[in-house]
């Protein structure tokens, strides 16, 4: 008898998340502001919130210091409407980390590519960002809604 093989599942997935509010600029236009970011790499969450920093920038900048590190190399990290939404918040930031190259189909970002350098051994290491809305094709208020 033929042993089963097994099934190869790709365990270099993060998933991340932004949390946003309204507050109104000077002029009375409706500006959206990250009050907190969120990942999980299949053991462990992080959770950065807008009271322990300066502004967003500093929040934002500090999650994805976190998320360059060796130990993160080639893994993919999803985020839900990242192409419509979550994008422009984090490829500023993405940019002080490293070379950004987004791939871009349509007018809408489909993947972005960050390569990194770590300091230490000065060796060059690569993470994904993608846009799970473009898998799941619903939001995640009606995902859950179907699946239950």
């Amino acid at each position: 008898m033929a042993k089963k093989e097994k099934s190869k599942m790709n365990e270099k997935i993060i998933t991340l998340d932004i949390k946003t509010y309204d507050k109104l600029d000077d002029k009375g236009i409706t500006i959206k502001h990250v009050y907190n970011l969120s990942w999980f790499n299949g053991t462990k969450s992080m959770f950065y919130y807008l009271t322990d920093y300066k502004n967003q920038e500093e929040l934002i900048y500090k999650a994805i210091s976190d998320l360059t590190k060796a130990k993160y190399h080639s893994h993919i990290i999803y985020i839900h409407n990242f192409a419509n939404f979550d994008a422009v918040f984090l490829l500023k930031e993405l940019t002080k980390h490293g070379i950004v190259d987004p791939i871009i189909y349509k007018g809408r970002i489909v993947t972005v590519l960050l390569i990194f350098s770590n300091q230490k051994d000065s060796k060059s290491y690569t993470i994904y960002f993608r846009d799970s809305y473009q898998l799941l094709l619903f939001s995640l208020s009606k995902l859950v809604i179907l699946l239950y």
